[in-house]
């Protein structure tokens, strides 16, 4: 039997091919090579499933990136800002930059994708600004920087084709750099 990741793992590759209208229960099945029975065996029904989605996404491309630049906090918010851009330009590779563009599409159209990525945004921001506000900036310069730093990347993951991580990290380090370079701490 099929686990529970591999479900998820092939609602990711789905996502990152055919977007939203791909993600069926006959094309789950058929990526996972299991049966429907499977499927429910691990999720309720497909609304469940696809928050189960959400919440793996979230997980892999949110918390587990902050967890990274937190386990490093003790050699203080200058490294955990390089380690986390560092992390976020290494994760985005062309798939994890076009499943992150499709769940954003997912969002504007279905209300628990929108709740979900609302706090993926949030979070994001909110420990962006968290650690500019530590490196010295007041609220006000830690929120626009934060903004910058975001939009950036979402900007890099809406081209097309998506920037690759060698180009995110051409116009991503300076940024990182001026803001490393302008702090008061």
């Amino acid at each position: 039997m099929k686990s529970r990741q591999d479900w998820l793992e092939a609602g990711l590759d789905i996502l990152g091919g055919q977007g939203l209208p791909g993600l069926r229960i006959e094309a789950l099945c058929s990526a996972v090579g299991a049966t429907r029975g499977s499927f429910y065996h691990h999720f309720v029904d497909m609304p469940g499933y696809r928050v189960a989605l959400l919440e793996e996404f979230e997980l892999r491309w949110t918390s587990r990136l902050i967890d990274h630049a937190e386990s490093i906090a003790s050699q203080g918010p200058a490294s955990q800002l390089q380690v986390l851009s560092d992390d976020v330009v290494d994760s985005l590779s062309p798939r994890e930059a076009i499943i992150e563009r499709n769940v954003r599409a997912w969002a504007t159209q279905d209300a628990d994708a929108a709740t979900i990525w609302a706090r993926i945004d949030a979070r994001r921001l909110a420990y962006l600004t968290d650690l500019l506000r530590d490196l010295g900036y007041d609220q006000t310069e830690s929120e626009r920087g934060a903004r910058h730093l975001a939009l950036l990347v979402i900007g890099a993951n809406l081209m097309s084709p998506p920037s690759s991580p060698s180009e995110l990290r051409e116009v991503f380090q300076p940024l990182i750099e001026n803001l490393l370079a302008g702090a008061s701490q």
